[in-house]
Formats: C-alpha cells, sequence, structure tokens
C-alpha cells in the first residue's frame, strides 16, 4: 500500500525549464522555482526564507510548462516527492529529492483574469483525465 506523499507549492521560476525528450518521444521538462517564507521576527520586523526546489514534469504537463514557464513567471505546482539516489565512480553516495509535478498553474503578472485561469485549469483537469483513463486504481 502507498504511503501518502503529496506537495503544493508556490513559487517563481529560476530559470526557463529546459526540455528533454525520451527515446519513445516523451517529453519531460525539467526546472527549479524559489519559494518565499516571511516570518516574524518579533518587535514588528520580519525575516525572509527562500527554499528553492528542482522540479520535473512529464507529458502534457511538461508542454504546458515549456510554453508558459520563464524566469520569473509565478507558478502553483501540485505532485509528490522522489529521492534519487547514486554512487559515482569514487564511491560516493549521492542523494537528490526533487518534486515530480503532475499538475501547474500559472499566474501571469499582466494579465490576471479569472478566465485565463479558467483555461488553464480545464488544460490540466484535460491532462488529469486522461491520466485517470490511462491509470486506474481502486481502495
Amino acid at each position: 500500500m502507498n504511503h501518502l506523499n503529496s506537495i503544493v507549492l508556490e513559487g517563481n521560476f529560476v530559470r526557463d525549464p529546459d526540455c528533454k525528450e525520451t527515446a519513445n518521444g516523451k517529453k519531460v521538462s525539467t526546472f527549479s522555482i524559489a519559494n518565499n517564507r516571511y516570518f516574524s521576527k518579533g518587535q514588528g520586523s520580519f525575516e525572509k526564507s527562500t527554499s528553492f526546489f528542482d522540479c520535473e514534469c512529464w507529458g502534457l504537463v511538461a508542454e504546458k510548462v515549456l510554453q508558459k514557464g520563464k524566469k520569473g513567471c509565478k507558478v502553483r505546482l501540485i505532485g509528490r516527492i522522489i529521492q534519487n539516489t547514486w554512487e559515482d565512480n569514487k564511491k560516493n553516495k549521492h542523494s537528490q529529492v526533487k518534486v515530480v509535478c503532475e499538475h501547474a498553474e500559472f499566474f501571469d503578472r499582466g494579465n490576471s483574469t479569472d478566465e485565463q485561469n479558467d483555461k488553464d485549469n480545464s488544460d490540466n483537469e484535460a491532462y488529469e483525465e486522461a491520466q485517470n483513463n490511462e491509470l486506474k486504481i481502486s481502495f
């Protein structure tokens, strides 16, 4: 039985996303986002803490990220966390945690209308429907 592995992040693209294609033609996009958190230091002063997250997405979500994701663009991501581990030639062990995005919503700074967000969400819903038809899970 799978354990819960779910994450929701909002942040800004650190750089434009990269794209690769698998041998069978499926697109994968990789990028990083910066996530800011503000907290009180007391007596009315606040401090900002920024965390950076490596992300990847596949298929239709990857295509959407490549189309809309640009450095500085605000995005909300929903997905899961994975950990890759490997050993280099010198037998040193390495580990990388990243977010695999299954849903992305973009916030256009210049035109954040409800109509645009509805269009963006309908694109994501189409992807989710395709995923649900492809993968049947019962509880």
